[in-house]
């Protein structure tokens, strides 16, 4: 049996990161693309590229898959960040704008932040109903609540885009908005809602 694999270079991924209030340049930290391999059991190779940033605080991705991506950075004494959106090309390289990490207080165990709805989502049935709301999040503005079901993002139907693929399309940059077809636990017409993403911690 001959079998024949193809395999895609990806796109290389460059970016800084920095501490949100000095501005100051984070060695060491620990950047990785969020996402899964698709098999059932491990891999004895990584599966996802992941890189360390240098002493001025840049780094580089090789090899990353093209799409939309997700990444993951982490830094000792900060708060770790989630970003999503992260549109990589087939081929070539993305320059990111500075990734900013919050510095955690004397004695603050590390959190995570990330822009999104700041809501506890679970899948039922054909969307993702809201568990709870972050005061200070974009879905307690739009005044979504325990209960609601979201059904469509930015017009494409939850059932279609999965849980996951319809978590990353909640995440986003910071302040910007996101249309949702929302069906009220207390109402049986589905009503559209604007809401705006928020950095939020958890």
């Amino acid at each position: 049996t001959r079998v024949e694999v193809t395999l895609s270079q990806g796109a290389r991924v460059r970016g800084r990161v920095v501490d949100r209030d000095k501005g100051s340049p984070i060695a060491e930290a620990q950047i990785a693309l969020e996402g899964r391999d698709g098999s059932e059991g491990s891999s004895a190779t990584p599966m996802f590229p992941r890189a360390r940033t240098d002493v001025s605080g840049f780094f580089t991705l090789e090899g990353v898959p093209a799409g939309e991506r997700t990444l993951f950075v982490a830094a000792a004494e900060h708060h770790a960040r989630i970003i999503s959106g992260v549109s990589v090309p087939q081929r070539g390289e993305l320059a990111l704008e500075p990734i900013q990490l919050s510095a955690t207080a004397a004695d603050e165990p590390p959190k995570v932040e990330l822009a999104g709805l700041g809501a506890v989502l679970r899948a039922d049935g054909e969307g993702l109903r809201i568990e709870a709301v972050v005061a200070e999040g974009g879905a307690a503005g739009a005044g979504l609540a325990p209960g609601d079901l979201i059904l469509a993002i930015n017009g494409q139907p939850v059932i279609a885009l999965g849980f996951e693929g319809a978590i990353a399309k909640i995440r986003g940059p910071v302040d910007s908005a996101v249309v949702l077809r929302v069906r009220r636990a207390d109402a049986a017409v589905d009503t559209q809602v604007v809401a705006y993403r928020r950095l939020v911690r958890a």
